[in-house]
This record gives structure tokens, C-alpha cells and sequence, in this order.
């Protein structure tokens, strides 16, 4: 099996700004190289986030290893954050790491399919916003 690009696309993290106590949304985009098995599906649901250094667009670009699976129309999966040395190197965990499940987009001709993936994604930011709303 070969390491192709099989993943391109967009994620958004909110959280809170400390400095105004107002919800922020961080923009990326994200290339993932790996293996995968079973089926290709798009998916959505929720994710819990822990950004290791705050509420800072630095904890969430770089390198991540992607770790997710589907039984059927669900899937759950985990992404950790990579520090990087030299060039860009992957080298040890940043303290950034993000987890969750949902279901399928395409659920219903994955009703029997198993799934999975194992990848490196590189993250880059695109831009922010700052919302109205206050931090909870």
C-alpha cells in the first residue's frame, strides 16, 4: 500500500480569546498522507479540542498524526499534535491533540462498510475571526 493524498480540506476550531473573553474561530486547511482501507466518506459531528498553549492559531498548525476508523455510517477519531524541528520535521507531541465521532455523510450506502485511516496532516492557518459572543 502507498502513501497517497487522500485528504484536502478545511477545519475550523473555536475558542476562547483570553485577552477579550469573546469566542474566536480559526480557519486551516489541511493536506493528510497515509494509508486508508474500506471506504472514502465524508463525515461530520463533533470534536472536543485541547490546544496545548491556548487559544493561539501556533497550537493548531504543523504536523498532526490522524488516527479514525467508520463501522457503518459512524466514525470516531483522534488527531495529535506533532512539535516539528528542523525543516519541518515531525519530532514529538505538542500537547494539542483533538478527539470525536459522528456519523457519515454518505450513511447510507455505508451501512455494512468498515473503514479506517492512518495519516499525517499538515495544518496551515488560513485566517480568524472574533465573534459577539462572550466565553461561557
Amino acid at each position: 500500500m502507498g502513501f497517497i493524498v487522500y485528504g484536502i480540506g478545511k477545519t475550523r476550531v473555536t475558542c476562547c480569546d483570553e485577552t477579550t473573553n469573546k469566542e474566536k474561530m480559526m480557519y486551516f486547511t489541511k493536506s493528510c498522507y497515509g494509508p486508508m482501507g474500506g471506504s472514502i466518506s465524508a463525515g461530520a459531528g463533533g470534536m472536543t479540542v485541547y490546544l496545548g498553549q491556548g487559544c493561539d492559531q501556533s497550537s493548531y498548525r504543523g504536523w498532526f498524526f490522524e488516527l479514525a476508523g467508520n463501522i457503518g455510517p459512524v466514525w470516531a477519531g483522534v488527531d495529535l499534535g506533532m512539535g516539528t524541528g528542523p525543516g519541518d520535521i515531525p519530532r514529538d507531541y505538542s500537547g494539542t491533540f483533538e478527539g470525536g465521532g459522528g456519523l457519515s455523510m454518505s450513511a447510507k450506502k455505508m451501512l455494512m462498510k468498515l473503514g479506517g485511516k492512518v495519516a499525517m496532516c499538515w495544518y496551515t492557518w488560513q485566517y480568524e475571526t472574533l465573534t459577539e459572543k462572550c466565553c461561557d
